[in-house]
């Protein structure tokens, strides 16, 4: 019996240390690369994720969006506009505008407060007759 335990104690350890090998990848070792996960049982990573998309502008140069807008809404009696310019590039308060309907010019606005929300913002009416859908420039 006694001769039974010690050999399947002997059994194990040989099995565990069986198991490592003494040319396992080492950190500290030149030349050593760590082993490449299986993608079997639902392993997602991906070792070798590909290289960024290329852009069309060099390095360190912004991005600049076009400061044009649409007339969102008009108050005739009052003659102001709110400004849809949720796709960015609005103009500081203040700055004069030019309004454009089939790319010919019908007005003015100046930007006015308050703050901008959520890409919209009002403008006074300086002159013209401003519609709905019309589209606001700088120039």
């Amino acid at each position: 019996m006694r001769f039974l335990n010690g050999m399947s104690v002997l059994v194990g350890l040989t099995l565990v240390t069986g198991c490592q090998s003494k040319d396992a990848a080492d950190p500290t070792k030149a030349g050593s690369a760590p082993a490449a996960r299986s993608t079997k049982g639902g392993g997602l990573a991906n070792l070798n994720p590909p290289p960024p998309a290329p852009t069309n502008s060099p390095a360190g140069i912004p991005v600049v969006l076009p400061t044009s807008g649409r007339i969102h809404s008009v108050n005739t009696g009052l003659r102001f506009a709110v400004i849809d310019y949720t796709l960015g590039g609005m103009p500081d308060i203040g700055a004069l505008l030019y309004v454009y309907r089939n790319n010919e010019k019908v007005g003015q606005i100046r930007l006015s407060g308050p703050e901008p929300r959520n890409g919209f913002i009002t403008g006074d009416v300086v002159e013209g007759f401003i519609q709905i859908d019309d589209e606001v420039r700088i120039h």
